[in-house]
């Protein structure tokens, strides 16, 4: 399930687990942890090259 999350750059989406869900297996919750981990990494990078981007051009 995929939840809209409003914060101060618009909407983003979130996952959230249904309610009462389990993973299966440690594993595949170490796998799906791991996902997501890569996909908050990736859109770290994003954010950080467009704050550089930024300051460069107000001069800092």
């Amino acid at each position: 399930m995929v939840v809209e999350m409003a914060t101060g750059m618009g909407c983003v989406p979130v996952s959230v687990p249904a309610q009462g869900y389990a993973y299966p297996t440690p594993e595949d919750e170490l796998k799906a942890l791991e996902e997501e981990k890569k996909e908050l990494e990736a859109e770290l990078e994003e954010i950080n090259r467009r704050i550089e981007e930024l300051r460069k051009s107000l001069g800092g």
